[in-house]
């Protein structure tokens, strides 16, 4: 019979051993969501004041920022 252990506990074992790195994992999700709202927040901007636009996000930037509707630009 293996001995394994509940995901739960390896966790708990992992917050214990590495603090540091156990709090970088859970605010990773975090960073990540506030950096692909700052990208399609500039994205809109230039976009509505008709300047032109040097890139686009890609579709999981926009899901990651919980907005996937983009403002289109005006062409």
């Amino acid at each position: 019979m293996a001995h394994t252990i509940s995901e739960r506990r390896r966790q708990q074992r992992y917050k214990e051993f590495d603090p540091k790195a156990w709090r970088e994992q859970q605010e990773r999700p975090r960073r990540e969501r506030l950096h692909a709202k700052r990208i399609v927040d500039l994205w809109n901007k230039r976009a509505q004041a008709g300047r032109p636009v040097s890139f686009f996000p890609t579709i999981a930037t926009a899901i990651t920022a919980k907005m996937p509707n983009l403002s289109s630009p005006a062409f």
